[in-house]
């Protein structure tokens, strides 16, 4: 059997897989409450088709012995698991069976590695999930699998519908990187990020409430609240004034926070690329193209939010002029000692998710109860507010922007911490935010980490 050859990422996560299989952290789910009849054939009908355009979807993740790789099946058997719910469920309860049904787990060498449920809950109620583990796609490709999946639904035949090409294959992907790796610009982006990540590497103590166990775990939970209706234009306004981008606002605002927190002048912060090296010709496959850049920072208690700006601001120009090297592959060629009881070189982690078309969908992920509806055909869809690859890190922050309204998701592993202790941080975040809002001059030491009587209601 001929294997086709995983990306980096992809070797990471079915490492992952292997040593938490029973866990359900890197699952990705489109979850969706449709408040009318559902032609269930048609939708059948829809799925098929995408099926057959996008065929990592098709795909299965083998070890033979010898290599490792994946194999695309001309066909893969699968039905729409059909699940009747008591109309009497209150939304807790329909939400916790839906979440229950989100993160069971996959077995990645037997195809095909996703789901579809339609739960019933009466006549005009339903809710539809699909449900696929992070090898086979990351967010952007599954929020191109929904748009094209609400297309297909609205056509009258689905079969037919034209969709913009799929110009590319996966496979194409990893043999380009692989070309890149051995390039000169390969090389010289090996010599950046081994320059930035010299030893000692910090290791992040958010003094957790619990011992921390030998083998680090993927159990989380996670809490959401809206920012401040006020704080899109003054993020924007200080970006602005800053040369800065909005998202290193955002990004300075938590490792201010992490450094009040934690005490540490030494702080390295996950965040996330599209990883399809700029490439329009693989916009529309679907994989795991993203990437992780490493994010380090000195920060002193003299030191102002202006002066960690300006650095957070040029630390991310920086990496992002080398953000094509595999994350996984950088920790491999560093040599860091293995420690079973945390991630390596990062513990904590901060994105700011966007739609460039359609942002209003983004609320169809945000794992808080939304009032965001939208007719797709004969259907009525509305959201599920359904937490996604919770306990993957110690701490991991999303900020939603939606149409300018910010909300910020705190997922955090339950083994760790206590709600109440991440509320906390949630909290503090919040205060810090209004603070260097409105003296961006401020010194961090100076900043009060006492609750704001008007932060963010959590979820």
């Amino acid at each position: 059997m001929a294997l086709l050859p995983l990306s980096y990422a992809q070797r990471s996560l079915w490492l992952l897989h292997q040593f938490a299989p029973e866990g359900g952290a890197y699952n990705v789910n489109i979850p969706l409450r449709i408040r009318s009849a559902c032609d269930e054939g048609h939708l059948v009908r829809c799925l098929r088709r995408l099926l057959e355009r996008h065929e990592m979807l098709r795909a299965r993740y083998v070890f033979d012995g010898r290599q490792l790789g994946y194999e695309i099946l001309p066909s893969v058997s699968w039905e729409l698991q059909r699940i009747s719910l008591s109309p009497t469920l209150s939304d807790e309860e329909l939400n916790a069976t839906v979440s229950r049904y989100s993160h069971r787990v996959f077995e990645l060498d037997k195809a095909p590695v996703f789901r579809v449920f339609l739960f019933k809950i009466a006549e005009n109620d339903h809710v539809f999930l699909f449900s696929t583990h992070h090898i086979n796609g990351d967010l952007f490709s599954i929020t191109q699998f929904m748009e094209e999946l609400f297309t297909l639904y609205a056509s009258a035949d689905p079969e037919n519908e034209p969709l913009l090409p799929v110009e590319a294959t996966f496979a194409e992907h990893v043999t380009e990187q692989q070309s890149f790796l051995e390039s000169e610009e390969g090389q010289r982006q090996w010599a950046y990020w081994s320059s930035c990540l010299q030893e000692p590497l910090p290791r992040l103590d958010l003094r957790p409430d619990f011992v921390r166990p030998r083998v680090q775990s993927h159990n989380g939970a996670m809490l959401v609240a809206a920012l401040p209706a006020d704080h899109t234009a003054r993020i924007k306004a200080m970006a602005s004034s800053e040369k800065a981008t909005f998202f290193s606002v955002l990004l300075s605002m938590f490792y201010a926070t992490v450094h009040r927190i934690s005490g540490q002048h030494d702080l390295i912060v996950g965040t996330p690329v599209p990883g399809r090296r700029g490439q329009s010709r693989f916009e529309r496959v679907m994989g795991t193209f993203v990437n992780v850049m490493p994010l380090r920072v000195s920060i002193e208690p003299s030191t102002s939010f202006r002066a960690l700006l300006g650095q957070v601001t040029q630390t991310l120009k920086d990496a992002r002029k080398n953000q094509d090297y595999p994350f996984p592959l950088l920790v491999e060629k560093l040599r860091i000692p293995r420690d079973t009881s945390r991630t390596p070189i990062f513990q904590t982690y901060f994105t700011l998710q966007r739609l460039g078309q359609r942002p209003e969908r983004l609320s169809f992920f945000l794992p808080m109860p939304s009032s965001h509806q939208e007719t797709i055909g004969t259907l009525q869809v509305g959201t599920v507010p359904l937490p996604q690859q919770e306990g993957q890190l110690e701490l991991a922050v999303h900020v939603y922007d939606i149409n300018d309204a910010l909300f910020v998701e705190f997922k955090y592993n339950i083994d760790l911490f206590k709600r109440a202790t991440v509320e906390g941080f949630q909290e503090r975040f919040f205060r810090i935010a209004e603070q260097v809002l409105s003296a961006p001059e401020a010194l961090l030491s100076e900043l009060s980490l006492l609750v704001h009587p008007q932060g963010g209601r959590a979820c």
